[in-house]
């Protein structure tokens, strides 16, 4: 018993609760560093444990959360607005008629599609880079439409669907990039 509250660093409550577990034909874990530790698995063997083999664990604090775990509904809510983004990008090649948008960048903005779909596919699956990738290509698809506000002769409807293009587009990366820098994005219930 003097072993047991040694162990417990004097603490004779915990070395009787290790002792008790003991009588119990539950193995101890032998590298507990702290009584508090001591009591929490005597505690956890007496009311059940999610793993109720017998067997102590050791509460481990995780290391921080990996890139899935951090993948919040939000972010994927704007890679789902990225990739539809781009997705309306493709065609942009056979409905212009050469003159809104011109082929030059109707060709540039097909381009930046195709490549934003192979982006959120890789985005989706968890690939930081690509999502680092996708935003960047996104923010620039949205600066090839500023030409529709500058130019003259571009009709107001055009306008209108350019204006709501890059609306949708910084929705997209505002819901995207809280988590690029690590912080989870809070919705206010």
């Amino acid at each position: 018993m003097a072993a047991v509250v040694e162990a417990n660093g004097g603490d004779l409550r915990s070395a009787q609760r290790v002792m008790a577990a003991a009588k119990r034909r539950t193995p101890l874990v032998r590298d507990l560093r702290t009584s508090t530790e001591n009591i929490r698995v005597a505690a956890s063997m007496r009311h059940g444990h999610p793993r109720d083999d017998g067997i102590p664990r050791r509460r481990v604090d995780r290391p921080r959360a990996s890139w899935e775990e951090i993948m919040k509904t939000s972010a994927r809510i704007g890679i789902v607005i990225l990739g539809l983004m781009s997705l309306g990008n493709v065609p942009s090649i056979l409905t212009t008629d050469g003159e809104h948008p011109p082929m030059a960048i109707a060709a540039v903005l097909t381009f930046l599609g195709i490549a934003g779909l192979v982006l959120t596919v890789l985005a989706w699956r968890g690939n930081r880079s690509s999502l680092i990738a996708l935003v960047a290509l996104q923010a620039v698809s949205a600066l090839s439409s500023v030409p529709a506000f500058t130019s003259d002769g571009v009709p107001a409807g055009l306008q209108v669907v350019a204006a709501l293009g890059i609306a949708i587009t910084v929705l997209g990366i505002a819901l995207v990039v809280p988590v690029l820098r690590g912080r989870p994005t809070h919705v206010a219930a």
